[in-house]
């Protein structure tokens, strides 16, 4: 299978008031994860992280990808809204050219799951960074079998389709936790992690879609930050591209 995850990041500048450290560690989670058979054992070389890239940079690379059977593409850092969409801020600047919407990263031909952990705030380029604890997030998913087959296989069986999964709504904040890494982020991965230690006591294998864990995750985020809602585009029926899976005995 022709795969490719591109993992975005863009922490600020770190002499600012509004830089994220977290955003190192949501880059680190990703890739643990992913790799993981919980995340379908995706190879080191199959996934690209860029930080702070331009613009260019970035529509090159989509353009790399346009002919993939299926791909994951992550933003994690500042972000804003403006005109009824959601914006990234690919570099630290007080000017906003090289910030790219995220319509821009949608592929319509393609199977491509988007999460956008970053602010969507009306046209002001900041972030919070908020005091969290939260226990599950740097728990290894590597205790469960190679499932790189079977993930594979079962997105080869599933419609063309793209899901964007946004850390908050129109003009809220997306949390941080410099320890953790972002709080939807933080989240949706507990959540992951929590089915996967659930399916052990199955002896079929399981998967968990992507709409799925993001519901999933709005409890945990609420709880770390009420005024944070995390929001999601999708096909209006399933079945859905995976975010988790797991390989059973069977």
């Amino acid at each position: 299978m022709r795969k490719k995850m591109l993992i975005i990041s863009n922490p600020g500048a770190r002499t600012a008031d509004n830089y994220c450290e977290g955003v190192h560690k949501d880059v680190e989670n990703y890739k643990k994860f992913f790799m993981s058979p919980g995340g379908g054992n995706w190879h080191l070389d199959e996934i690209e992280c860029m930080e702070q890239p331009l613009k260019p940079m970035v529509r090159k690379k989509l353009i790399e990808m346009a002919n993939l059977d299926f791909s994951i593409i992550i933003f994690t850092g500042h972000g804003y809204s403006k005109n009824g969409n959601t914006y990234i801020e690919l570099v630290p600047s007080s000017s906003l050219y090289n910030d790219m919407c995220v319509d821009e990263l949608k592929q319509a031909d393609q199977k491509r799951i988007i999460i956008v952990d970053c602010c969507r705030k009306k046209l002001e380029p900041t972030s919070e960074i908020n005091e969290a604890y939260l226990e599950h997030v740097d728990k290894s998913f590597s205790t469960t079998r190679d499932t790189r087959e079977i993930y594979e296989e079962l997105i080869r069986r599933l419609d063309v389709m793209n899901i964007v999964m946004y850390a908050c709504d129109w003009n809220e904040t997306s949390g941080d936790d410099s320890r953790k890494g972002g709080y939807y982020t933080s989240s949706l991965l507990r959540v992951c992690s929590e089915f996967i230690e659930e399916c052990r006591r199955s002896s079929k294998s399981l998967y968990l879609p992507a709409p799925g864990a993001h519901e999933m995750s709005k409890s945990y985020v609420k709880k770390l930050k009420s005024d944070q809602n995390p929001q999601i585009e999708k096909p209006r029926s399933g079945p859905y591209l995976p975010l988790a899976i797991y390989k059973g005995r069977d």
